[in-house]
């Protein structure tokens, strides 16, 4: 419960990158003792929401354009993977659930609910995966995802929404096909155009930060 909260106020910006953590003053924020906020912050230092320094001393972390790259550099690896074991194991049954899943996130799109749609966008992608039957690479993409949380936002206007769901729907029929080797592909240029988008929102936002400081003279 404590991960979880610490980690919403990181996402939510309420803490800022580079803020101090104490864990005294966590424990009493959230009106806990101290040994369940230091088992939380073991757990965001492993998943790099929070830095661990000297002393025993914790504060929220940086994200830099390096982490992006190399987050997504993992992700378009193991993504590319996960679609084409996926694809060669998947069902009727298998396809009937994606597609059902991929019209529940048509109704985000028609309202330009960007929150809601990265939600399913992310239901979608993630059960594409499970049925490569791999756990561990499961594991490696949900934890990458859960970095992303960090990320700016990845849809900032109803084009890209649109073109999401497009690009959703070219992958599964790839797979309902059993063409592999073109579900390799639309899923590789798929996490790759998400990369670019999320690396200019980043860009833009470090000028803006910049023109908001104060000249030094």
């Amino acid at each position: 419960m404590i991960c979880d909260l610490v980690r919403g106020d990181i996402i939510e910006g309420t803490l800022r990158p580079g803020t101090r953590l104490v864990v005294s003053e966590v424990a009493k924020h959230y009106k806990v003792s101290e040994i369940p906020v230091r088992e939380a912050f073991q757990i965001l230092v492993q998943t790099g929401f929070i830095t661990a320094g000297p002393n025993a001393g914790f504060s929220v972390s940086l994200l830099s354009q390096k982490d992006v790259r190399e987050i997504f550099e993992l992700r378009i690896v193991l993504e590319e993977l996960g679609v084409a074991l996926a694809a060669e194991k998947m069902t009727e049954a298998d396809l009937k659930r994606l597609q059902e899943l991929l019209r529940g996130a048509e109704g985000f799109i028609k309202t330009d609910d960007f929150q809601g749609y990265w939600n399913a966008n992310r239901v979608w992608h993630l059960e594409l995966y499970r049925l490569a039957d791999n756990k561990r690479l499961l594991d490696m993409i949900e934890m990458l995802y859960r970095y992303s949380d960090r990320y700016p936002a990845y849809f900032t206007d109803h084009e890209r929404l649109a073109k999401s769901f497009e690009e959703h729907g070219l992958i599964l029929n790839a797979c309902r096909a059993k063409n592999v080797e073109l579900a390799r592909v639309l899923v590789k240029c798929h996490t790759k155009d998400s990369y670019l988008h999320v690396l200019e929102q980043f860009e833009a936002k470090e000028r803006e930060t910049a023109e908001a400081m104060p000249c030094q003279e």
